[in-house]
């Protein structure tokens, strides 16, 4: 049985490890607030608390924790050989990206060589983080049928910062300040319309759950159980009498290993991520085509967005703007914005989506403002045309597939319709001959466009919020601040003649 109780003053942590053996966990009510406020400092100390937050939100017991351990122990060795995979990939990511920025930069096309490794780099790194996550989200299937209706209901709604832990560790000043956070927030608003409302509250949610299907994410009991993280909560008497894989995981998620020390691969890890955001905001401004006109009012609107939050951040709170005030200004300078935008580009804008290798409609100025591109489904119905009926069912349920892995899966009904539109449009084309398929292929094409869910809640919400008073798209992705220098480092490309 995991639980917390209390006993003459003291905490008491009790963990059930292997066979039916307590291992306390002792330390004075008054010290444990400092040690965790300590932990939570850091990454990977906010890690650890959330893991033992969450076990003891499960109150595991007896039985199941000795039928979970095994399943830790494998779910140590995928930590082990994904961190060690990182050491392999990440170096080959830094010269990729590196190499991949320094010609986005000049937006004059990209060598066929750097594109390639970018690519393939890109999607190896992509491929292994989702096999790792599928395996440890395979492990946690295998939990999650041992545990209670209620123990599942709690796992599937876990929230780090909402549960026991956090509540239980409060000293009495904490809970003044919380009493009076509540009282705050449950005070009703003059003239204040709603941030939120069902309309904007489900446009979210299916969002969410479009990007939880499409997206490889960790399953909470993945997360905060199966990690070297909460090995210290799972073996209280001391990581060292551990089993091996479980002692090499949590000392690589701690210091890493000889070759590769944890500070490396996090310096690495923030490197790349700068790399791709900044190519993110190039392949942005490579494709919207701004004149130097449009370059000055955007980095001018962007300087005063940065402006006003830092004001409000640095104001005392009796002087500081209310947060509908400061939303409100902030659309007032989305306008702005919008309002330098050519038509093409604000179609460009509606369309972007952040991504490492820019879509023709990107790289091609030709194609700025079209809002898609009907290549990939042009070249789909020219195989699909000359092919026997298995065949073209097989292409069918594979483009399906793929679609569902972009776009979401659809449920039966839609898949349904879906094929029969397919298999109706590949016998259209094939009854055409070359040159009357070659003049109707577009409008072929377009006929068997999938609908784009994502996109198309993205603009809704975009639309909600503004009528509601808050920021949306243009602010986040025109108006932040490393935008703003892209753009900078744009005018004078284009003052001098180059960056055309």
């Amino acid at each position: 049985m995991l639980r917390l109780t209390s006993i003459r003053g003291r905490w008491t942590i009790l963990v059930l490890v292997g066979t039916a053996v307590l291992f306390p966990v002792l330390a004075p009510a008054e010290d444990l607030p400092d040690k965790f406020r300590k932990q939570l400092a850091t990454d990977r100390g906010r890690q650890a608390v959330d893991s033992l937050d969450f076990l003891l939100t499960l109150s595991l017991t007896a039985e199941q924790a000795q039928r979970i351990l095994p399943l830790y122990e494998e779910s140590c060795r995928i930590h082990t050989e994904a961190y060690d995979l990182r050491a392999e990939i990440h170096p080959a990511e830094l010269e990729a990206y590196s190499a991949f920025l320094e010609e986005d930069r000049l937006n004059q096309g990209f060598s066929p060589e750097v594109e390639r490794e970018t690519a393939q780099v890109s999607h190896r790194a992509k491929q292994s983080r989702e096999r790792v996550i599928g395996e440890l989200n395979a492990l946690a299937g295998e939990v999650w049928s041992l545990l209670s209706p209620e123990q599942q209901a709690a796992a599937a709604e876990y929230q780090p910062n909402k549960q026991t832990l956090r509540k239980r560790f409060t000293t009495p000043q904490d809970q003044r300040k919380a009493a009076r956070r509540a009282k705050r927030r449950a005070r009703p608003a003059r003239h204040q319309p709603p941030r939120h409302g069902p309309e904007l509250d489900e446009a979210q949610k299916e969002l969410r759950t479009i990007n939880r299907a499409v997206h490889a994410h960790l399953e909470p009991i993945a997360k905060y159980l199966l990690t070297p993280a909460a090995a210290e909560h799972v073996y209280p008497d001391g990581v060292g009498r551990a089993p091996r894989a479980v002692r090499e995981a949590a000392e690589c998620w701690q210091h890493g290993t000889r070759d590769y020390p944890r500070a490396q691969c996090d310096r690495d890890e923030q490197e790349i991520h700068k790399l791709r955001k900044e190519i993110n905001h190039w392949n942005l401004a490579n494709g919207m085509h701004f004149s130097l006109d449009q370059i000055e009012e955007l980095v001018r609107l962007a300087d005063e967005v940065r402006r006003s939050r830092e004001e409000r951040r640095q104001a005392k709170p009796k002087k500081r703007r209310s947060q509908v005030e400061f939303s409100a200004a902030l659309v007032r300078l989305e306008l702005e914005a919008e309002a330098v935008l050519r038509p093409g580009q604000a179609e460009v804008l509606a369309e972007y989506k952040p991504c490492m290798i820019p879509p023709k409609n990107l790289k091609d100025p030709v194609r700025v403002g079209q809002a898609s591109d009907s290549a990939r489904h042009v070249s789909w119905l020219k195989h699909a045309r000359s092919r026997r009926p298995r065949q073209v069912d097989a292409m069918i349920e594979r483009l399906i597939a793929r679609e569902g892995a972009h776009l979401g899966p659809l449920d039966e009904t839609a898949a349904g319709d879906r094929r029969a539109l397919l298999k109706t449009t590949v016998q259209k084309a094939s009854k055409m001959t070359d040159v009357e398929f070659a003049l109707n292929q577009d409008d072929l094409a377009a006929e068997i466009e999938p609908q784009d869910r994502k996109r198309e809640l993205t603009a809704d919400i975009d639309t909600i919020r503004r009528r509601r008073a808050q920021p949306g798209r243009t602010s986040q992705f025109l108006l932040n601040p490393g935008f703003a220098e892209v753009l900078k480092v744009r005018y004078a490309q284009l003052a001098e003649g180059a960056g055309q």
